[in-house]
């Protein structure tokens, strides 16, 4: 069973992030989430305060696209937040200020 090493990889996933060490936070955020995909662990994004960060780093990068939206979704992001987070990185991406 592969659910403590997913767990492990979530925890150095949110850490990474948490001090912008960017290089790391992809290596672990695509290694969770394949984790948590191929073994279908699912339950672990309805704690939202615990994994946000994580899916909303992976949203906002790229990886693993399709299973980041899938767990967006049953975590319960709404239109409106998912709508922000397009508008954030948008701007993030173009150099514009946000109003």
């Amino acid at each position: 069973m592969l659910l403590h090493p997913s767990l492990a990889y979530g925890i150095l996933a949110r850490a990474a992030i948490a001090t912008n060490d960017y290089e790391n936070a992809a290596r672990f955020t695509g290694r969770y989430l394949k984790l948590c995909s191929d073994n279908g662990l699912y339950e672990y994004f309805r704690l939202r305060k615990a994994y946000d960060p994580v899916l909303a780093f992976a949203y906002d990068n790229g990886i693993e696209p399709e299973f980041t939206g899938q767990m967006m979704e049953f975590a319960g992001y709404s239109r409106k937040e998912s709508l922000y987070r397009d508008t954030w990185r948008f701007c993030r991406l173009s150099g514009q200020r946000q109003a």
